[in-house]
């Protein structure tokens, strides 16, 4: 895809080459053509609608040729088109390697933060370039916001409203910003999501795939399961944070405030998986429960309080800093 900036003022950089060749055997270059005749068969589409081809057509050798659009056909935000009806050309050509067939991108602040805009609420279906997926039109459906984020070469999405944005495939790497704390985004099924950021927003289910890497930042994170490896910094814990059955995991946390018993009693439950956690900085009150396998805990309370229950069994904890624990299962 080529990108054009707003109203390019150089006209290098404004410029599409094409090759025209024979169409009776799609492979003899067709060079020496009418340059007047070439650019009456032009169209030029600004968003759509026709603004006429007011540019210029060079040849160059071999039948190649190229257009440079003016600085008014570049002025507009959003998709632009250039198209040569073969028959106006009034000669029999065909165009190969036709780059203008692509979608050319104006750009100017289409895009802020290489990001696509998501609002399932408020947004809109479809996956036009350069007009869905901005901060002023947000598309609402994951699938259309994959289609631009392959597009553009983005790897961010930029999610807003109170309607969840349920991931159901891959996307490894990326990351997800909400706007506020209250925007849901839950990832389903098998959505592999390792290496990804999730900033910001409600996070509940994080599917059934690994987590390697996966980083949870200023959070809300409700009832969740997850496996590997999880890293969740400043983050607001209001439900119940449980180590899948699979393997042993690890779980980090930092500078992560939990809710008291009052909303909802969040805490940890290692499902007896033998996973691990690691945990600075820990405030407000959580429990451990379902830790009877040989493993390790780590808390460095902030004013915290920790709360080992009577399955809390297992392994050993440690636990230091300013702040409670309450040692019900006995765990060394």
């Amino acid at each position: 895809m080529k990108r054009f900036a707003q109203s390019e003022p150089t006209a290098n950089r404004r410029q599409i080459l094409f090759k025209l060749v024979d169409a009776t055997d799609n492979h003899t270059p067709e060079p020496g053509l009418n340059l007047v005749t070439l650019l009456g068969a032009m169209i030029v589409l600004k968003n759509g609608v026709d603004a006429g081809a007011a540019g210029v057509v060079d040849e160059l050798d071999g039948g190649f040729y190229i257009y440079t659009f003016t600085v008014g056909e570049c002025d507009t935000l959003g998709v632009l088109r250039l198209f040569i009806d073969t028959v106006g050309a009034a000669t029999a050509i065909r165009v190969l390697d036709f780059e203008v067939r692509e979608v050319t991108l104006i750009y100017g602040d289409l895009y802020p933060e290489d990001a696509i805009f998501v609002n399932v609420a408020t947004g809109s279906a479809g996956a036009l370039p350069g007009v869905n997926g901005t901060p002023a039109n947000p598309v609402n459906n994951p699938t259309d916001a994959r289609t631009l984020a392959d597009l553009f070469g983005r790897r961010k999405y930029k999610l807003d409203g109170d309607d969840s944005l349920d991931i159901t495939v891959d996307h490894k790497g990326w990351t997800f910003e909400s706007v506020g704390l209250m925007t849901p985004i839950s990832f389903l099924a098998t959505a592999n999501i390792d290496g990804s950021v999730i900033r910001g927003g409600q996070v509940g289910d994080l599917g059934v795939a690994p987590l390697l890497g996966v980083t949870l930042e200023d959070c809300i994170i409700t009832n969740t399961s997850f496996s590997d490896i999880v890293i969740a910094k400043r983050c607001i814990v209001v439900g119940v944070l449980t180590f899948r059955a699979v393997k042993f995991s690890l779980l980090v946390l930092l500078d992560c405030v939990f809710g008291d018993a009052g909303l909802g009693a969040p805490g940890i439950d290692a499902n007896d998986t033998g996973g691990a956690v690691l945990a600075s900085g820990l405030m407000g009150e959580m429990f451990l429960r379902n830790a009877s396998t040989v493993t390790d805990y780590i808390f460095f309370l902030n004013g915290g309080k920790v709360l080992f229950e009577a399955t809390a069994s297992g392994g050993t904890a440690r636990v230091s800093g300013i702040g409670t624990y309450d040692n019900q299962g006995a765990i060394a």
